[in-house]
C-alpha cells in the first residue's frame, strides 16, 4: 500500500505541476497583453500631448504674427497721418510765407494787379 500512495502522491505533484505550468503560462500571456495594451495606451497619450503642443505652438505663431500685422498696420497708419501733417504744415507755411509777401514784400503796384487776377479768377494760387 505504501508504494501505491508514493505513485499517487506521484501522479497528483506531476498533474499539479503541469496545471502549475499552464496556469503560470497564462499568467505570463496576461501580464504581457496587458504590458502591451499599457504601452499603447502611454503612446497613443503621447502623440496626444505631440499634437496638443504642436497645436498650441501653432496657435501662439499665429496670434504673434496677427500683432505684428497689426503693429505693422497702426506704423503705416502712423506714418500716413504724419505726412499728411507735414504736407498740411508745408501748405499753410507756403500759404503763411505767400500772404506774408503779398501783403509786406510785395510791392504795392504788384499787389494791386495780383489782387485784380484773384477776384477776376485768372490767378493760379
Amino acid at each position: 500500500m505504501a508504494v501505491n500512495f508514493a505513485y499517487t502522491m506521484q501522479a497528483c505533484c506531476i498533474t499539479s505541476l503541469s496545471r502549475f505550468k499552464e496556469w503560470a503560462q497564462y499568467f505570463v500571456a496576461a501580464l504581457t497583453f496587458d504590458l502591451q495594451i499599457r504601452e499603447k495606451e502611454e503612446d497613443m497619450k503621447i502623440l496626444e500631448y505631440i499634437r496638443a503642443k504642436d497645436a498650441r505652438e501653432q496657435e501662439i505663431a499665429f496670434e504673434k504674427e496677427r500683432i505684428r500685422h497689426e503693429k505693422e498696420m497702426e506704423t503705416v497708419r502712423l506714418r500716413t497721418m504724419q505726412v499728411r501733417s507735414e504736407n498740411f504744415k508745408a501748405q499753410l507755411e507756403g500759404t503763411t510765407s505767400f500772404l506774408t509777401y503779398l501783403n509786406y514784400g510785395m510791392p504795392a503796384t504788384s499787389r494791386k494787379y495780383f489782387m485784380l487776377r484773384v477776384s477776376s479768377g485768372l490767378a493760379n494760387i
